[in-house]
């Protein structure tokens, strides 16, 4: 979890990553989880403890 971040570069991705930014309030992420919209699961797991942790 990360608060107060600011953009400081572009990405500097290699050739055949690709990777998006997608800023989104917690409970809209967590719903993404849910939906298996993010279905990565490390990105899933973490969504879901910061949620835990925010209660």
């Amino acid at each position: 979890m990360a608060r107060d971040c600011r953009k400081v570069s572009e990405q500097h991705l290699d050739e055949n990553e690709h990777l998006g930014v997608l800023k989104v309030p917690l409970a809209e992420a967590v719903e993404m989880v849910m939906r298996g919209e993010i279905n990565a699961n490390s990105s899933a797991h973490l969504i879901l403890k910061v949620a835990r942790m925010m209660k």
